[in-house]
């Protein structure tokens, strides 16, 4: 007996329809990966912005460990395996980009399962948008607090300062960032500083005491207790881990940190 024709939703590419759709704005960064976290579509803007690659098949079978340093690759892929396992969507969670030329910035992410017609969980789909180009919509007034905080991260930064930028009182503006962000503007301020630590350990010239202060954490304790519940591991283990590591990234021409310069 002959199968019953398939319905016009069956014959849709839906992947293949909605990578096009996001192939038209720049400023959204598409993805989708599979149960092993390999991506299976990626829209232009993710291909160029995130790796500086004008082919996105180049990413198609491939990780995240395949592109990013492996402190970033691993967390990526954790918040991926909280959504397929769970079936909860991680909505605009603030997070570290390493780009191509080797500078970092801060990416809000949205992540959600994606099912089978029988209802498994059979990868997900996400997208990214830099924060500092969140220039439109809700989220305009954001611009000049992400540049701030850049500029400044080294030096004090009061709550007040960046309520200010907005014209909003410092309630209402803790309030609403919260609420976009699901975190703190002075968490978000120390994400920042410790991002800038993760940084300088990686590159391993510095002393730990002198990454602190640089990173804008004027108390050594102060700086081992926020980085250890940050990261997960206190500053001289994640040196000892990450320091020029080797291991990644897989692609020929995506070289994460300069090779040591020769021993005298």
């Amino acid at each position: 007996m002959n199968s019953s024709p398939k319905s016009d939703l069956e014959l849709f590419d839906w992947a293949r329809g909605i990578e096009a759709l996001f192939d038209s704005l720049s400023d959204v960064y598409f993805f989708a990966k599979d149960r092993n976290s390999r991506f299976i579509a990626v829209n232009r803007g993710f291909a160029e912005h995130q790796v500086g690659k004008s082919d996105k098949t180049v990413m198609l079978g491939r990780t995240d460990f395949d592109f990013w340093p492996r402190q970033l690759a691993e967390k990526y892929v954790k918040d991926d395996q909280y959504v397929m396992s769970t079936g909860k969507s991680l909505v605009n969670v603030v997070e570290l980009a390493f780009y191509p030329n080797h500078s970092t910035d801060w990416i809000s992410t949205t992540k959600v399962p994606l099912y089978d017609r029988a209802g498994d969980i059979i990868g997900l789909a996400g997208y990214c948008r830099d924060l500092k180009k969140q220039h439109q919509g809700p989220q305009m007034w954001m611009g000049e607090v992400f540049d701030y905080v850049m500029r400044n991260y080294a030096s004090s930064i009061d709550i007040a300062e960046l309520a200010a930028l907005t014209y909003l009182s410092v309630s209402q503006f803790e309030r609403r960032f919260k609420s976009m962000f699901h975190l703190t503007p002075m968490k978000y301020v120390s994400l920042v500083r410790i991002n800038a630590a993760c940084q300088a350990l990686a590159e391993g010239k510095e002393r730990i005491s002198d990454i602190a202060l640089h990173s804008g954490f004027y108390d050594l304790s102060h700086f081992n207790r926020q980085f250890r519940k940050t990261m997960g591991m206190p500053p001289g283990a994640f040196r000892k881990r990450y320091f020029q590591s080797k291991d990644y990234p897989r692609i020929p021409g995506l070289q994460i940190y300069p090779p040591l310069p020769p021993k005298s």
